[in-house]
């Protein structure tokens, strides 16, 4: 699917790489994942199939808030954050802890949201 949207991308920005351009191509890759997942959850007789769909369409917003969060980062706040916990290795460490907290928190967020909308809908059933 990288390839498709990597294509549909590069004829909408032509050779352009730029921030836009990867958000598009995520947006793209997730989306066509989340029209898939519908339609497979749809065919298996889920009660509500846009709960997987809805989890692929959201991730694109986690890419960009990253993204977001890393501009601020490298603006100066690494650098006020390094005389604090050390340059070189301890400041990697920090940023390796971080990336994983916000991968683990995104995650922790948007799962149940996934799953409450199957549960509401298998309520509501009986």
């Amino acid at each position: 699917m990288k390839g498709v949207a990597g294509r549909a991308a590069g004829y909408w920005f032509g050779g352009e790489r730029s921030a836009v351009r990867r958000w598009v191509e995520v947006g793209l890759v997730f989306g066509i994942s989340g029209v898939l997942q519908v339609v497979m959850d749809w065919k298996r007789g889920w009660c509500n199939p846009w709960g997987s769909g809805w989890f692929y369409f959201v991730q694109p917003v986690g890419f960009v808030l990253e993204d977001v969060a890393m501009g601020i980062w490298a603006m100066g706040l690494r650098e006020k954050v390094a005389v604090r916990v050390g340059k070189g290795r301890e400041l990697r460490r920090f940023e390796q802890v971080v990336g994983y907290l916000w991968v683990w928190g995104w995650f922790w967020w948007l799962y149940p949201r996934r799953t409450i909308l199957e549960i509401e809908c298998l309520r509501r059933r009986t």
